[in-house]
């Protein structure tokens, strides 16, 4: 560490004994001392493992929802297009014509 902050980094670890997985966001910092030199650093490390879970699950539900919404629209698509063709035939069909 030259003086300058880390870009934030995500790790995965394991816990040796359980087996349990957390994600971490590690950043770092420089603790400058009295004459300007890096006297020391700072890290942090943050769990991030539920909201990682989370973002994970949102996105997968945001895909099954694209993927309903696709099929609806089809389905809506063919439904309008059938009501289309049935009006066009009613209308050359009038009783009384």
């Amino acid at each position: 560490m030259r003086g300058e902050q880390t870009v934030p980094v995500e790790a995965l670890v394991r816990d040796r004994a359980t087996g349990a997985e957390h994600r971490l966001l590690m950043t770092a910092r420089p603790v400058f001392g009295t004459d300007g030199s890096v006297a020391c650093a700072v890290a942090l490390f943050r769990d991030i493992t539920a909201h990682s879970r989370t973002a994970r699950a949102m996105a997968a539900a945001r895909a099954g929802l694209d993927a309903r919404t696709t099929e609806h629209a089809a389905a809506l698509a063919a439904a309008l297009d059938e009501l289309g063709d049935r009006m066009r035939w009613h209308a050359l069909h009038k009783p009384g014509d």
